[in-house]
């Protein structure tokens, strides 16, 4: 046959005939060679197409099947094999594109076929396309999805905002195998976010035991820290979260946080010096770009009205204008800079400041006070 075809290389029969040959003698590279040249010849020829098709699937060459698996499922649009072997093609090479009107094709034939469900919803997560993978996870019964597709979907469920629901495929999967490390950090984030402080510290407790890199040791005693404050056990969280900076001493959100704490614990020399740092690291991160403009605000604001009651009144004025420049309509800090000023004699200053309050928020509690300050200076606003 092999001679023949080499003579008669258009001769269609016997590059049929050579290929089968090569086949059953499992000579396969000679039988896809044979059938390549034969379809090139006949690009319909659907014998042709099919055993190549095989021969690609069988040896999982998935981009080579494609293209004969394409033509076939023009050829025979109503044969569920052929139809089922071009999307898991289209699976195994990640073409996303191509695989969601593929599956939806395979869908109308076998509606709720789990595999090519789970297929479809995929290709709708990896481009980014939330709100139609949650729509087709919606379809499945989670029973039958296995942990990897649960925390998929969790995932999922996640990102649009659905932390109940979120949780819920978390837990599943979690129970599926409570040993995993790739869960429960995961799974204490959710709990955060639901407010379950407990929950979230079991869970957190688990990543750090089972986890030793460095950046989830240092997010997952950040989050633990936090879910402490909550509970207002202040002392416990302290170690947690300076746990947290030890592994990344230049994170600007633990320095913020351990001020926080601090400041739950009446320490307020050390709460000024974590907020100092706060701004220290700012200053000097160059590619920040406006990132941290609100902890730049708390940590002015908060310097800035604990000098005001250590009655260091210059600085208290200088780090709340530092925070009235990220929140100009902070009427607190108004208020502030305004009896800062008055404490310092500074009553031009101080009536300025009093008026702007009285303007930015009237009937407030601190247009009252600006008020009250005012009528103390004996002065008034001008009309």
């Amino acid at each position: 046959f092999k001679r023949a075809s080499e003579i008669d290389t258009a001769n269609l029969p016997l590059l049929m005939k050579l290929g089968d040959a090569n086949r059953k003698a499992r000579k396969y590279t000679e039988a896809a060679a044979a059938y390549t040249q034969l379809v090139r010849l006949d690009t319909v020829n659907e014998k042709a197409l099919t055993e190549l098709g095989t021969l690609y699937v069988r040896a999982k060459q998935w981009k080579l099947a494609l293209s004969p698996l394409r033509t076939l499922t023009r050829l025979n649009p109503e044969s569920a094999d052929i139809q089922m072997n071009y999307l898991r093609a289209l699976t195994e090479v990640k073409d996303y594109p191509n695989i969601i009107p593929q599956a939806k094709t395979v869908l109308v034939a076998a509606p709720g076929n789990l595999e090519v469900l789970l297929t479809l919803a995929d290709a709708f997560t990896k481009l980014n396309m939330k709100d139609s993978a949650a729509t087709v996870y919606a379809q499945v019964n989670p029973d039958s999805m296995d942990r990897t597709k649960l925390i998929d979907y969790g995932k999922v469920l996640w990102t649009l905002d659905q932390p109940e629901k979120a949780t819920e495929m978390m837990e599943r999967a979690f129970r599926k195998d409570t040993t995993a490390c790739d869960v429960p950090y995961e799974l204490g984030t959710l709990y955060m976010k639901l407010k379950k402080w407990n929950d979230a510290i079991g869970m957190f407790d688990r990543k750090l035991a089972c986890d030793t890199t460095v950046g989830f040791q240092f997010a997952t005693h950040l989050n633990e820290g936090m879910s402490m404050m909550q509970l207002k056990e202040f002392k416990e969280a302290l170690q947690l979260i300076l746990a947290a900076i030890e592994k990344r001493p230049d994170n600007v959100q633990a320095w913020l946080t351990l001020a926080q704490d601090y400041a739950q614990l009446g320490q307020d020399e050390k709460k000024v010096e974590a907020y100092q740092k706060v701004l220290d690291l700012i200053a000097a991160d160059t590619t920040a770009n406006g990132k941290y403009e609100n902890q730049k605000a708390e940590a002015n604001r908060m310097i800035g009205v604990q000098m005001l009651l250590d009655k260091k009144y210059s600085k208290a004025v200088d780090y709340l204008s530092e925070a009235l420049k990220v929140t100009p309509k902070d009427c607190q800090v108004l208020l502030w800079i305004a009896q800062s000023n008055q404490n310092s004699n500074k009553k031009e200053d101080a009536r300025k400041f009093y008026c702007r309050v009285i303007k930015t928020c009237p009937n407030s509690a601190q247009a009252k006070d600006a008020e009250k300050g005012l009528e103390v200076l004996g002065l008034k606003c001008e009309d």
